[in-house]
């Protein structure tokens, strides 16, 4: 069990180790703060104090002691990256593989003295102030190496730049030929856009204003169209009014005329009838009259004949053959003396029957013709009512009357 513990100085060891190896990686340093004055103002600067703090410090100390021994220390690879190329090409070639002699070349190529450096296994150690002129060559030899790398890749970088620039003013000019192009006709898609809403809107706004201003017209006129067909229809209705009471004035007119006409025709025919029926009982009498006459005449006829058949047999003159022939044309005579005004008489009634006939037919003639007369001019009057009626409804709902109506009226 007490083979697995470590010792104190193997631990010490061990932890030294560490330090060492942490030391090797890292670049230590030391920092220490100096007071340039006691009164603590800007831009003085007392040497005494100075001096004296670095004393107690002990940093003058830590400097001798530094530069007593080998503060610098380069591995060798290191130092061969780090100066090697600071020698000529042919004396980098010569020394092929060999670390330690290259590291030794370039000393003697700097003219470093030989007690102010040591070769270790792996390292190279110097002494403090002997790698000054080495880094300062370094440092030269870099800035010319890369003043002629700057100018080298300066003038590649230039003339890459001014291809690359024009082939990008190039690409650029094309690019942007296309954006305007583009852009052109974006603008024109606007323009045209913009000007077809442009006449839309005018357009729409014309039309509106056309609308209006019809709208106004058309109120105006249908006012003074009202106002001309209010004037009108009086002047209509005046002149119906007075079309209408001279009609109704002509047709009462006309309806008076044609009564008293028919009147006048019915009265002259009452009268002719009378007459007639006067005349014909007149003619009748006097026919009664004129047969009581002839009655009278043949009982004279008779007596006459009696008589002068008595005359005859007291005179014995005349044989019976001879009376009964004067009795006969004794008869004859008196018959013939009475029939005379008979026949008159009935010529006269028949031509008087006659003559009622054809009145009787211009009477019914006359009746016919004032119904007909009558019925037409009745259906005249409701015609014109209708229109009347019609006209008068068109303007109180504020319509113009139809020219229909009008040529009907």
């Amino acid at each position: 069990g007490g083979k697995g513990k470590k010792s104190v100085g193997a631990r010490f060891k061990e932890q030294l180790a560490a330090l060492v190896s942490k030391l090797d990686v890292c670049s230590p340093h030391f920092i220490r703060c100096i007071k340039p004055n006691t009164k603590l103002v800007p831009q003085a600067f007392d040497d005494a104090v100075v001096l004296q703090q670095l004393r107690c410090c002990g940093v003058l100390e830590v400097v001798r002691i530094s530069r007593q021994g080998y503060p610098t220390r380069y591995v060798l690879d290191q130092f061969t990256q780090r100066f090697g190329f600071l020698l000529p090409a042919a004396a980098q070639e010569s020394y092929g593989g060999d670390a330690t002699q290259f590291c030794q070349a370039i000393l003697r190529h700097f003219k470093v003295r030989d007690d102010t450096y040591q070769f270790g296994i792996t390292k190279v150690f110097l002494r403090a102030g002997q790698i000054g002129l080495m880094e300062d060559m370094r440092t030269r030899r870099l800035g010319a190496v890369l003043l002629i790398q700057r100018v080298q890749r300066g003038t590649v970088a230039r003339v890459v730049y001014r291809r690359q620039r024009a082939a990008i003013i190039h690409a650029q000019a094309c690019a942007r030929a296309k954006v305007c192009r583009m852009r052109y006709l974006h603008t024109l898609k606007q323009i045209h856009a913009a000007k077809f809403i442009q006449s839309r809107a005018r357009g729409t706004a014309a039309r509106k204003q056309y609308a209006k201003d019809k709208a106004a017209v058309i109120t105006t006129q249908m006012a003074v169209r009202r106002w001309a067909l209010k004037q009108k229809w009086r002047k209509m209705e005046e002149m119906r009014m007075a079309a209408t009471s001279a009609a109704d004035a002509a047709a009462a007119t006309i309806a008076a005329e044609k009564a008293m006409v028919l009147r006048a025709e019915l009265e002259t025919a009452r009268l002719k009838k009378e007459a007639e029926a006067g005349a014909a009982r007149e003619r009748k009498e006097a026919a009664e009259e004129e047969e009581r006459r002839l009655a009278g005449v043949r009982a004279v006829a008779e007596a006459e004949a009696i008589r002068i058949e008595a005359e005859a047999k007291v005179r014995g003159l005349m044989d019976r053959g001879q009376v009964d022939a004067e009795v006969s044309r004794a008869t004859l005579e008196a018959t013939a003396a009475a029939s005379a005004p008979v026949a008159e008489l009935q010529e006269e009634n028949q031509r008087l029957r006659a003559a009622l006939q054809e009145q009787m037919v211009l009477r019914e003639e006359c009746q016919r013709r004032i119904i007909e007369e009558e019925s037409v001019w009745s259906q005249e009057m409701e015609t014109l009512q209708s229109v009347l009626a019609s006209v008068r409804r068109a303007l109180e709902g504020g319509e113009p009357p139809s020219p229909n109506m009008m040529a009907a009226s």
